[in-house]
């Protein structure tokens, strides 16, 4: 970040699995690409972090090379036809789709290609459905992806529910010492969507 050597202490945000570790953040808002460049420009972020063993470790990782993909589109479809995304069925799979990620490539350091994720979480913010992260499940989705499946009965009946599908760049990759670091410019689409039949009042005061 400006001015050029600027040192942020990173927040603790939460666990995010065993495989995973600790979730450390930064965070801001931004009214345009412009705005956010002003706050976090283009270039090179080190970070420094000590391991469970005491170790300090110092990673850096190019955020400069790439520009951000196209935002997707989300369609739903059930039962091979497109529905609108107030016309739910839980009890009938849900086929996530959106189209071609054109920016996505694999990855020439083969360390990790580019990303797709798919999340969906309830009125209560319960991560209901997540599509799998790298390095915590070997059926994550890469760019080469086109869709995603809810199975059946995953979700509940007439329910509000919040989700994103998510295209991740990744402009810079590499691991050593079996620590994989890189880069990730990510353009997502966030929507509601409800599902058809009857509400269970009580779900959302859980």
């Amino acid at each position: 970040p400006e001015p050029p050597g600027d040192v942020r202490d990173l927040l603790y945000r939460h666990s995010e699995s065993e495989e995973i570790g600790d979730v450390m953040y930064l965070s801001g808002t931004a009214e345009s690409i412009e705005e956010l460049d002003r706050s976090f420009p283009p270039g090179v972020y080190t970070f420094s972090f000590r391991m469970g063993s005491g170790d300090a470790v110092s990673r850096s990782v190019n955020f400069g090379d790439r520009q951000f993909a196209k935002q997707p589109l989300i369609i739903f479809i059930q039962n091979d036809h497109r529905i609108a995304i107030d016309q739910v069925d839980p009890a009938v799979d849900l086929v996530i789709t959106w189209p071609p990620f054109e920016e996505g490539r694999a990855d020439d350091n083969r360390v990790l290609d580019d990303l797709i994720f798919v999340a969906i979480d309830s009125c209560i913010v319960e991560d209901v459905v997540h599509s799998g992260r790298p390095f915590e499940k070997e059926d994550y989705l890469t760019y080469l992806a086109t869709e995603y499946v809810v199975s059946a009965n995953t979700l509940q009946h007439g329910q509000q529910y919040s989700m994103y599908v998510e295209h991740a760049i990744l402009p810079d990759t590499h691991s050593e010492s079996g620590i994989p670091a890189f880069a990730t410019l990510a353009a997502s689409t966030y929507m509601d969507f409800t599902t058809t039949g009857e509400t269970d009042p009580s779900y959302c005061q859980q």
